[in-house]
């Protein structure tokens, strides 16, 4: 990495020198027989290695800080301009009222990685990772975070005997990376994802043409014979963020107006940085075609966009390539030259007098459990938090990924960190990867859709609300075909007793009024109320000790409703992709709630519970948070959908047990007595001037505490609706 401008420390500052004398260094060989620094690494993964430094300072003028940031401490100037302002955004995105902020208290603290598994790369010093704390005027606590710093270098003696991630800024693309890139595409295997007979020959309706001057796009559809695709175009498609709708803006699109144009010529210079970059990468790579959603789909043409989107799936499982820029926050940042570090640390053995240098200093975001370069790259990238890109990567045989500090390639056999050894396994969820499953194995298809689909994607962050569907659409399509069930809203009709038990993480309406006002917009409508995707935001298919989909957990699940019937009215032609409206009518055991909701304000999962925390009859995860102790118990009821058997009941001797569920379909193998079964459900709330219910949220019981099945005893079947 070529060097930031000389850094200079105040005193306080000099505290951050790493001092390799300390917590048990000595001298060892490494594989290379290189000498190299150890920490008298056990089988510990990670090392903390605690700094003597600890700063509070008044915020917003942070005066201390200012004043020897401006007298040339270029760490103060480092944790003012980068790591404060950092901190402040987490606040923001977390919904704090930072005019209530008095101080922030910063301490720190390196990361050294020892013993990492399969990972013999990401050793040495790795982070430095930052602890901060926001106070307010009576000195508590408002937030607690960490922020992680990336420790890197250049090539040489300080880097290997610290043994740090090599990185270097400038352009990426140099003779010996395009070599590695070129070796790695052509041993790997690039084969689409399912086999499905419809996919031979698939090409991209409109690609880019990048090996010509003009570049240009072309129809082929109009261009070649169907015979001749496979053989004629290959292409490398782009999966990157467009940014904010005003960043967006910027993006050169083809629209019907412009279409005759695109396919004429398109100007290098009028596309963003991260269009030209790919297209650069295309070209060093030999790949003479582009895939690229904004010139490819025709962006105000409604059927156009629904066809070419309903095909995102194909277009990315038969490209050469996909190029994924995970270090490009939007549009108009490019993804092929690195940036400077932001600090400079100098660096001086005192083990090893004759070694010294520096390391440079990166902010990465989020600190994360293991140091692994591709880790890194991706779990702080903004690539990695939007919605589109999930099935992008997921149905991608191989990727290259080119990070802010390294360069990755995956594909389903294996992935690599330039630099570093091949791991043979694929880092990511891939639908190549879900085929070649253990189909035998119960419920393997319906617990990884809500496990590794659902759960990550649900987290992640669409421009158009309207998009929740459609950018799952080609994943669900995968899906459909090797579970061969219906899909409903996001769920799966076989299973939608435990597929509707999901449970909302970030929960944005304050009470439930806010949160039935929001249910009854009909112009803010996605999906109905018992889908996840009617939330935006992550959900979890569990409640704190209830984990529906762990099998380590709970097992023997039934179902518990008589009926239920689906019904879908789609706003286009695409069965996985928007919805005009949908209903869910059941049949099963309904009852009010037998006493008001009591919130546990210590319960990270913000439990509450009906009847007293002490004895209660269930326990819940509701939709909405609320600010008071006591929820009254109002309209709100109780829907019967599942029971199962927790796991340190399920015993071999259980075989012999009697069956107690209230049920219907017994899909296990056991059959175990009454008192020992849970039972989960949704909670639901009239729609007001229908005869119709909202879901509010779930609820589950549990016979240890005296109720399990014995909560719906007296109380008759119902057949209901939901929206």
């Amino acid at each position: 990495m070529s060097a930031c401008p000389p850094s200079t420390f105040c005193d306080k500052c000099n505290a951050v020198l790493f001092d390799d004398s300390k917590m048990g260094g000595f001298a060892a060989r490494g594989d290379d027989g290189q000498e190299i620094l150890k920490l008298g690494e056990g089988h510990d993964a990670m090392q903390v290695l605690p700094i003597d430094f600890i700063l509070i300072e008044p915020y917003p003028g942070l005066p201390s800080l200012s004043k020897s940031a401006k007298a040339g401490c270029a760490f103060c100037e480092f944790l003012k301009s980068t790591v404060v302002r950092h901190a402040i955004n987490i606040a923001l995105e977390n919904d704090f009222d930072v005019s209530t902020l008095h101080s922030i208290k910063i301490s720190l603290k390196y990361i050294w990685q020892a013993n990492v598994r399969e990972t013999p790369g990401a050793k040495g010093l790795r982070a430095l990772e930052i602890d901060f704390c926001l106070l307010d005027n009576e000195g508590s606590d408002i937030l607690e975070d960490t922020i992680a710093c990336s420790v890197e270098s250049a090539p040489g003696l300080c880097a290997s005997w610290l043994r740090l991630s090599i990185n270097e800024s400038g352009y990426v693309l140099g003779s010996s990376t395009v070599s590695w890139l070129q070796e790695k595409l052509e041993t790997s295997d690039s084969r689409s994802t399912i086999d499905d007979p419809s996919d031979n020959g698939f090409i991209p309706t409109r690609l880019v043409r990048v090996d010509c001057e003009p570049t240009r796009l072309i129809e082929t559809l109009n261009s070649r014979s169907r015979t001749m695709k496979t053989r004629s175009y290959k292409y490398a498609a782009l999966s990157y963020c467009w940014g904010s709708p005003e960043q967006a803006k910027s993006q050169l699109i083809t629209e019907r107006l412009s279409l005759s144009s695109r396919l004429s010529r398109i100007e290098e210079h009028e596309m963003t940085k991260v269009l030209q970059d790919a297209i650069q990468t295309c070209r060093a790579l030999s790949i003479p075609y582009l895939w690229i959603d904004a010139l490819c789909i025709i962006q105000d043409d409604p059927e156009d966009w629904e066809r070419e989107s309903t095909l995102l799936g194909k277009t990315f499982s038969n490209a050469h390539v996909t190029i994924c820029a995970l270090s490009s926050d939007s549009c108009t940042e490019g993804f092929l030259d690195r940036h400077p570090a932001q600090v400079e640390i100098p660096f001086q053995s005192k083990l090893r007098p004759e070694i010294s240098g520096s390391y440079n200093l990166s902010l990465l975001g989020v600190p994360y459990n293991s140091y692994e370069d591709l880790a890194v790259d991706l779990i702080n990238s903004k690539w990695n938090k939007r919605g589109w890109t999930f099935q992008e990567e997921a149905m991608s045989p191989r990727v290259l990924a080119f990070g802010k500090s390294k360069i990755h390639f995956m594909s389903t056999e294996e992935h690599q960190t330039q630099g570093e050894q091949a791991i043979n396994r694929r880092y990511n969820f891939n639908i190549a990867i879900l085929a070649q499953g253990n189909k035998k194995a119960e419920g393997y298809y319906d617990r990884r859709w809500h496990a590794s689909v659902v759960s990550d994607y649900s987290a992640r962050r669409l421009t158009y609300k309207n998009d929740r569907f459609p950018a799952l659409s080609s994943t669900a399509q995968c899906y459909c075909k090797l579970m061969n069930d219906e899909y409903i809203a996001g769920l799966w009709k076989r299973t939608l007793y435990k597929g509707l038990f999901w449970s909302c993480m970030h929960r944005t309406p304050h009470n439930l009024g806010t949160l039935l006002g929001q249910l009854s917009d009909s112009l803010a409508y996605v999906a109905p109320s018992w889908s996840w995707a009617s939330r935006h935001g992550y959900v979890e298919f569990r409640h704190k000790n209830f984990d529906i989909y762990d099998p380590n957990s709970f097992g023997d699940h039934q179902r518990e409703y008589r009926e239920v019937e689906a019904k879908i009215v789609l706003s286009g032609t695409d069965q996985f992709g928007q919805i005009k409206e949908a209903s869910l009518r059941i049949t099963t055991y309904i009852r009010p709630l037998p006493a008001d909701i009591h919130y546990d304000e210590k319960d990270e999962w913000n439990s509450a519970y009906v009847g007293e925390p002490e004895a209660p009859s269930a326990r819940c995860s509701l939709d909405w948070g609320s600010g008071f102790p006591t929820e009254p118990r109002r309209d709100v009821m109780m829907l019967l959908l599942g029971s199962a058997v927790g796991f340190d009941l399920q015993s071999s001797d259980s075989e012999d047990l009697q069956s107690s569920s209230l049920g219907v379909e017994d899909e296990t193998h056991m059959d175990p007595p009454e008192d020992i079964r849970w039972i989960y459900g949704l909670l639901i709330h009239p729609v007001p001037g229908t005869d119709k219910f909202f879901r509010v949220g779930i609820f589950h019981s549990s016979p240890s505490e005296g109720w399990g099945t014995r909560l719906f005893e007296g109380y008759p079947e119902q057949t209901v609706t939901l929206i």
